[in-house]
């Protein structure tokens, strides 16, 4: 039987809005074609090639292996913005992958004893309803001393996200459901780590050879400075560096009422997205200043009938449930 495959971003999307959802997935607002944002600039996936290092380190504790698994997905990264016909800067790959490599040295230099990754990329494949799949990938697994089984998730962030929205996210109670279901073993609990996209500068100093009051170093590289230069260090420099994180690491444990009920919202959200693919229902807007700002279908949503516009924008692309019948068929 086929299945038409649904991922944790699938859900979330439909259920924020259902515009969105069908714009991008199913068509039903535009003929029956979903659409596909038309750009000649596409920006490096920095959190790809940063979960391939993260991984890597806490799987084998080598840094430079970190690094080589690192570049591969940036190269993967480079071949797949050709293929699609984007043209690459040479600046921003400059940039990105010096990025990458200053936040892993930092993060090598702060956290230097490695998880012991038993296995990475983990892939999940698990029946929801008649004729839909839930597929995801956990970045890590491994073993606390007692033998428990733990998930790890890795993010790349441009922001650290708030504990408590740590906290409410849904997707590792839900892999942790898929995962029992796949391989019998209920894991415990996850550790989901956030590194911030940005990698400390070097001191800045004043023309008289001062530390600047303004940094963007670590605290204790700016206490340093200080003290070789025979300066008081700033108060308010000390308390701004002092709360800078960088990293956050939160443990998550699971119950197993908690697991259950992520598995029957995903199996929900499955036969909400059968009535979608086959047209029972009509997509609801759901217009908010946080998830519109950044949608690729603000510029159409509202009346999404002029062919001209939407053909100057975006490309016509397969629904999901044939892209992924052809995928998984």
């Amino acid at each position: 039987m086929k299945h038409r495959i649904i991922s944790d971003s699938q859900i979330k999307s439909v259920l924020s809005c259902q515009v969105k959802y069908d714009l991008g997935y199913v068509g039903q607002l535009v003929g029956g074609r979903p659409l596909k944002k038309r750009t000649p600039y596409f920006r490096f996936s920095a959190g790809r090639a940063w979960g391939a290092a993260i991984q890597a380190w806490h799987r084998t504790g080598d840094k430079q292996h970190a690094l080589i698994e690192a570049g591969l997905e940036f190269r993967r990264d480079e071949d797949e913005i050709v293929e699609r016909g984007g043209v690459i800067d040479d600046v921003e790959r400059a940039d990105t992958w010096a990025t990458i490599e200053d936040v892993l040295n930092w993060y090598v230099a702060n956290h230097p004893e490695p998880l012991g990754l038993e296995s990475t990329e983990v892939p999940l494949f698990v029946t929801l309803t008649r004729g839909y799949r839930l597929e995801g990938y956990v970045d890590g697994t491994f073993r606390d001393a007692d033998g428990r089984l733990w998930l790890y998730e890795a993010k790349y962030r441009s922001k650290l996200t708030s504990y408590d929205q740590i906290m409410r996210d849904r997707q590792v109670w839900l892999y942790a459901w898929a995962w029992e279901k796949q391989y019998g073993e209920a894991p415990v609990g996850a550790i989901k780590e956030e590194v911030l996209a940005e990698a400390p500068k070097p001191v800045r100093f004043n023309q008289d050879g001062t530390p600047s009051a303004t940094q963007s170093c670590t605290l204790n590289d700016y206490l340093a400075a200080c003290r070789r230069t025979a300066t008081e260090p700033r108060e308010t420099t000390v308390e701004a560096l002092n709360a800078k994180k960088r990293m956050q690491r939160v443990e998550i444990l699971f119950t197993k009422r908690g697991v259950e009920l992520a598995g029957k919202q995903a199996q929900s959200a499955a036969r909400l997205i059968g009535m979608f693919d086959r047209g029972d229902l009509a997509p609801i807007h759901n217009p908010s200043q946080m998830s519109c700002s950044t949608c690729a279908f603000k510029d159409v949503c509202v009346d999404p009938t002029d062919e001209g516009v939407i053909d100057a924008l975006f490309e016509r692309v397969d629904p999901a449930r044939y892209r992924q019948e052809a995928r998984h068929g």
